[in-house]
């Protein structure tokens, strides 16, 4: 099986967290397990870094993974890393789950440790966090089990409560093997792609938690994972090409689409 990864950010590694909690959480993270690896991501390291030691780390993706991911550019790199990871046609899947802000300390690998922060302001920014939990390249959703369904624009002007709120609604309804996309526009300058980048990561993540986390177990929950990509403007996926391309080329989207675990209650 081939695997596909093309990158040009940077990247950290050490140790993610995940937690149990109500049996519909445990439930909808069973494929993480306690034996999974983990590593750190905040962009202050080649990307190229982090597939290498995810590869190795996890027998070329035939394991499960964890990224705690620091930081809107960790955040930024993430994303672009999982919309770049293939096998074939299937696109790498995942869960994207908020976790603690920086502040907290993480055990270290070779290349986090402290020495190696010394005087690297990047490494030592802290911000919103997250935990993707990365399923083997065996459970990976080819096109065929991810269909569109429908899409949601994520605009400057978006607010990310209105986003979970759509998002939940529209995961409730879908057939198994249809998704609902977050689409991002990737015009415009650095700073607003990564603005609407984070916030449709936020968006997700919270309405994640509301689905393995709810406060009231009423309505039905729907937990979802999610395949991240490149779109053309022709509304087709961009497979194995360069990620800094992306980013110039006019009217490429970055989507997530998100796909039900589960059938409907």
């Amino acid at each position: 099986m081939t695997f596909v990864c093309r990158h040009s950010l940077g990247r950290r590694v050490a140790r993610c967290r995940l937690s149990a909690g109500l049996h519909l959480e445990q439930r909808a993270l069973a494929f993480c397990g306690s034996s999974q690896h983990s590593l750190r991501v905040d962009g202050s390291t080649a990307a190229a870094s982090l597939g290498n030691d995810l590869s190795i780390l996890t027998k070329q993706h035939t394991q499960r993974a964890a990224l705690h991911v620091v930081g809107q550019a960790g955040l930024v790199t993430a994303l672009q890393f999982l919309a770049a990871l293939r096998a074939g046609e299937s696109a790498a899947c995942f869960t994207l789950d908020h976790a603690e802000e920086e502040g907290s300390k993480h055990p270290s690998s070779p290349s986090s440790s402290p020495a190696s922060n010394a005087g690297n302001p990047a490494a030592q920014r802290g911000g919103r966090a997250y935990s993707i939990s990365l399923r083997p390249s065996t459970e990976w959703l080819s096109p065929q089990r991810r269909r569109l369904n429908s899409t949601l624009n994520v605009t400057e002007g978006s607010a990310v409560q209105g986003l979970a709120k759509a998002l939940s609604a529209r995961v409730s309804d879908l057939q198994m093997g249809q998704a609902v996309g977050l689409t991002v526009s990737l015009e415009g300058n650095q700073r607003l792609r990564w603005h609407k980048l984070a916030k449709a990561a936020h968006a997700v993540s919270r309405a994640y938690e509301w689905q393995v986390r709810p406060v009231k177990p009423l309505p039905p929950t729907r937990p979802f994972h999610c395949v991240a990509a490149f779109v053309c403007p022709e509304g087709e996926e961009m497979m194995d090409v360069e990620l800094s391309s992306n980013l110039k080329r006019p009217g490429t989207c970055f989507r997530i689409d998100v796909i039900p675990q589960f059938p409907s209650k």
